[in-house]
């Protein structure tokens, strides 16, 4: 960490976070940092700082008073005090060298204060996390936010404990040099060892109890093996946050601070040490609980569960079972008048001023008397936000016992076909729909959106989750268990992009522009010169002719340049709240350029194209940038598929190397109903 630049650039961000003008925490604050042991730095009279070690990481434990070691950032002279000790450290780790004397964290450190000798081997951060979690816990819950260059080594969580705690459980066998017992007359049945629970689990169940959510920065340099997906498990269980950065340099600073921003602004606005139950009048029951957490244990019908910490983005769905009551021919009359269905929603859980809250939330369910009125009462937003939890959860946590798996893109689709066949045949007449495809009014974007769905899958998951590499599987695991906790108006931004004319007015109260259909067509052919691209997973700024125009002149770019910045904050904040920070990066290419490049390609050199009109060697590897294949006198650009795929979720409605056009696929469903019916 020290090496690569992350120790120093972390407490860099710190340092911007806490000195922005709009920063939303006002609550303690502790700072922590660990090798092959724990240092906390606790406050002292004299307005500096002291470090207090705690060597012993295999039971580690928390040496000073949880009230006593954090200081409020809400407070100005406490928070320049703490910005003097994170300057400190920074100025510390940057040099490498011996600390001043008469430095804030100078007393009681000795030779090696920050425990950067080169001789002490192993990083013991599973006895930070013990300890964190169990300061938090005393003082009533909060968050830590973890920052990690390499994975544990030492300690409580390491690869070697772990290993311990099995052998522990795990009855030895008898040497061949011990005595043999006696054998009594009726054999007694070996008793089983219990299964001993792992350290992530036992710091789940802690967190659950103390009301604390822990977020994780991964950022290990290039060449460095980490476990992401061990150390990306409690925060996805807790309410916390993720970001990854692979082969991180200096250069990933900004990205640190306006993700760390972000999560600010999110702490600040949740609620804790939270108990959700789902209660269900008669006539209806809780099926599954579709969320990043596992139900609570008491709750058979996964209508409960713990959460430690519930950011205002986050949201869960659940599926509800109806319950017939069996009935006897006499009593039939009665069967017309039965009472209405309600759900209720109950949330136990303590504000940011520490106080303790109950709030209910109740809703009432409509029932029909016939298929037609069902049709006509559906709500597209809520329904393709179930299904695309379902299809997340489906690739995250494939069904066992099942000899062939299905995918989570069929598993869309087949859902479409069902919806669409039952209409025809309940709500229609026979000779209706036969040359077309029909639905009711509620249901028109239904097929859109499944295809944009799949899409998207697509674009998270991949093709072949086997032939990815372990960085590609990180990143497709995070961003479906994102997708498992994202808000409805998220969802629904990421189904359909929306593309915005560039220059636009960005002064304050005025409205967002008017988003363009997500084609190629009206980006390539309008009559804007740039235009900005979004599907609340990231914007996108795409200039016409950029470079290459003459009447486009180097102030008119950088006008437009900083106009889409300026589109790009108030798009944050017309999707605010978000899971994650938006961030800006520019569409080179779009897709019709890069058809026109392989068409190129493929007419200068053949052979090096497959059947399928790929090139052999670049074009399918996912994460790889552009392959030059090169001959004598010739260059040829071979584009990445990741950035074909990209462009496929993003214009939707246009032909993608994933799926096919809108018009197609309407013309598929049309068939497939057809055969249905």
């Amino acid at each position: 960490a020290v090496a690569s630049g992350f120790t120093a650039s972390a407490l860099e961000a710190l340092e911007q976070v806490l000195e922005a003008p709009d920063m939303p925490l006002e609550r303690p604050v502790c700072l922590m940092t660990f090798d092959d042991a724990v240092s906390f730095y606790a406050p002292t009279r004299s307005r500096r700082y002291r470090a207090v070690t705690v060597p012993d990481v295999d039971d580690p434990f928390v040496p000073l008073s949880p009230q006593s070691l954090g200081v409020n950032v809400g407070d100005e002279d406490e928070k320049a005090m703490f910005l003097e000790l994170l300057a400190a450290l920074r100025q510390e780790h940057s040099s490498s060298s011996r600390a001043d004397p008469c430095s804030p964290c100078s007393p009681a450190m000795g030779s090696d204060p920050f425990h950067l000798d080169d001789s002490r081997k192993g990083v013991a951060s599973g006895a930070a996390l013990s300890v964190a979690v169990e300061a938090l816990a005393a003082v009533g819950g909060g968050d830590v936010v973890f920052f990690h260059a390499s994975s544990p080594s030492l300690g409580l969580g390491s690869g070697e404990r772990w290993q311990e705690e099995l052998e522990e459980a795990t009855p030895m066998a008898a040497s061949p040099m011990s005595p043999t017992p006696k054998t009594p007359k009726t054999p007694k049945t070996p008793k089983t060892p219990k299964a001993k629970k792992s350290f992530q689990e036992d710091m789940h169940r802690a967190c659950c109890r103390g009301g604390v959510a822990v977020s994780c920065v991964t950022g290990p340099a290039a060449g460095t093996q980490i476990d992401v997906s061990k150390l990306q498990w409690l925060p996805w269980r807790t309410g916390g946050d993720v970001l990854h950065l692979p082969a991180f340099t200096p250069a990933s600073l900004p990205v640190l601070v306006c993700n760390l921003g972000h999560w600010a602004k999110r702490m600040q606005a949740s609620a804790y040490n939270c108990v959700v139950k789902l209660r269900c009048s008669k006539g209806l029951s809780c099926k599954t609980l579709l969320a990043p957490w596992p139900a609570a244990a008491s709750a058979e019908d996964q209508s409960a569960f713990e959460l430690p910490r519930f950011c205002p983005d986050t949201s869960v769905a659940f599926t509800l079972r109806p319950e017939f009551e069996q009935e006897d021919d006499e009593e039939y009359p009665r069967y017309r008048e039965r009472k209405p269905l309600c759900v209720q929603a109950a949330i136990l859980y303590t504000n940011t001023k520490g106080e303790r809250l109950l709030r209910t939330h109740t809703s009432h369910i409509n029932v029909v008397n016939s298929v037609r009125l069902a049709y006509h009462s559906l709500n597209i937003a809520p329904l393709m936000s179930v299904l695309l939890k379902q299809a997340a959860q489906l690739a995250l946590e494939p069904p066992s016992g099942s000899s062939k798996q299905q995918l989570p893109r069929d598993m869309l689709l087949e859902f479409c076909l069902q919806v669409l066949s039952t209409y025809r045949r309940r709500c229609l007449d026979y000779s209706t729909g036969k040359k077309c495809l029909v639905t009711s009014k509620r249901l028109l974007l239904l097929p859109l959106y499944v295809l944009t769905a799949r899409k998207l899958l697509y674009s998270l998951m991949g093709s072949n989750g086997s032939l990815a590499s372990a960085e590609e599987k990180v990143q497709a695991a995070e961003g479906l268990q994102r997708l498992m906790r994202m808000p409805i108006h998220s969802i629904m931004a990421a189904l359909y992009p929306r593309v915005y004319p560039l220059p636009a007015p960005t002064h304050e109260g005025c409205d967002l522009p008017r988003p363009s259909p997500a084609m190629e067509e009206q980006v390539a052919r309008g009559s804007s010169p740039a235009y900005l691209i979004t599907n609340g997973l990231g914007i996108w700024y795409h200039q016409l002719g950029a470079g290459g125009a003459p009447e486009d002149t180097s102030d008119r770019t950088q006008e437009l340049r900083e106009n889409a910045t300026q589109l790009a904050e108030r798009i944050r904040e017309d999707l605010h709240p978000s899971p994650a920070w938006i961030p800006l990066t520019e569409l080179a290419r779009l897709p019709s350029t890069l058809r026109a490049q392989e068409k190129a390609a493929e007419a200068q050199f053949p052979e090096s194209m497959t059947p399928s009109s790929r090139p052999k060697y670049g074009s399918r590897t996912p994460g790889s940038q552009t392959v030059s294949t090169r001959t004598p006198g010739s260059v040829v650009e071979q584009i990445s598929w990741p950035e074909k795929v990209l462009l496929s979720s993003l214009f939707v409605e246009d032909e993608g190397v994933t799926e096919m056009s809108y018009s197609e696929w309407v013309s598929f469903l049309q068939e497939q109903v057809g055969l249905m019916v």
